[in-house]
């Protein structure tokens, strides 16, 4: 991979990283788990011995300033219980959650079933806007290994997260229009981390022994990350999260059709490919990621990547 045009350009840039992330970090880390707590109490009553769990970035450091709350609530009715009906216990958790004089709605129709709260200005202790699930232990699981990565280098953090405020601006993570998911993102960030050379990450394990030999600042990998993204051969290659590897598609028969193969963190449970990602957007993205980098090989600051307006030209067909 190139380096950087000159030694100040990654310096700078990481400088900036910083800065921003400064800016964009949610502080208010300890309030988010004293409300999952909160909410936990409130269902007592209802459902005695029931756990919320929280998920999502603000179950870890890569959380940002004003986002909604992702909560799992365990039923202990529900746990093995095949007859468990889903449907009627989160429609009473709606009522009860409406009878407290919140804005709750039950989204039938997501992937996985939720009830949906907003909460646009505080009512006594209900401060956030959160989501609540009942089905779905994965979201769990998954937050709590990216967590594990976050504190393993800082790097991961400071990269990430100037990165997806770059994509959110250019809807590069909307999965609703084809595009890859902000935690198909991360992964395969991940994966790049753990796949460069000397590697910033190891391999997943609570038990892992690792000093990073890689000196390079975040602006750096960022930019290589960028580059990454669009020489990777998504043809023939897959991103396998559960191992840190890039490995070839003939493994991931069942998705052999499939534009772009990001394995999910939880292979080892269900082999399974986290996008949907069509031709176009892949497209879109790569050509996304290929004018981002060169834009900041010619020292054009990251509030200046941030004005720039997306390209959408075609690239190569893969």
């Amino acid at each position: 991979v190139q380096p950087l045009v000159t030694p100040t350009v990654h310096i700078a840039l990481t400088a900036e990283l910083e800065s921003r992330v400064r800016q964009m970090e949610a502080t208010d880390m300890e309030d988010r788990k004293h409300f999952a707590h909160q909410v936990e109490e409130f269902f007592q009553s209802q459902w005695p011995g029931c756990q919320a769990w929280l998920y999502g970035s603000s179950a870890h450091l890569l959380c940002q300033k004003g986002s909604d709350i992702d909560l799992y609530l365990a039923l202990p009715s529900a746990i093995d219980n095949e007859f468990f009906d889903i449907k009627a216990a989160l429609e009473q958790i709606e009522t009860l959650l409406c009878g407290a004089g919140l804005a709750a709605m039950f989204v039938r129709a997501a992937r996985v079933p939720i009830v949906a709260v907003s909460v646009p200005k505080p009512i006594r202790w209900w401060r956030y806007s959160f989501d609540i699930n009942i089905s779905d232990t994965r979201g769990v699981f998954c937050s709590q290994i990216l967590g594990w990565y976050v504190e393993q280098d800082a790097r991961l953090r400071l990269t990430f997260m100037p990165l997806k405020q770059w994509l959110s601006k250019n809807s590069l993570n909307n999965a609703k229009e084809g595009f890859l998911c902000s935690y198909a993102w991360v992964l395969c960030l991940i994966v790049f981390l753990q796949t460069c050379a000397p590697p910033v990450l190891p391999m997943f394990g609570p038990k892992t022994k690792f000093e990073s030999h890689n000196t390079s600042q975040a602006g750096e990998l960022l930019v290589r990350f960028l580059d990454w993204m669009y020489d990777f051969d998504w043809s023939a290659n897959y991103v396998a999260s559960s191992t840190g590897q890039v490995r070839p598609r003939t493994e991931f028969p069942e998705s052999i059709q499939e534009a772009v193969v990001i394995e999910d963190l939880l292979a080892a449970q269900k082999r399974k490919n986290i996008t949907r990602m069509g031709e176009e957007a892949l497209h879109t993205t790569l050509m996304a990621c290929k004018d981002a980098s060169q834009a900041l090989r010619r020292q054009v600051t990251f509030a200046g990547l941030m004005g720039m307006k997306l390209s959408r030209k075609r690239v190569r067909c893969l």
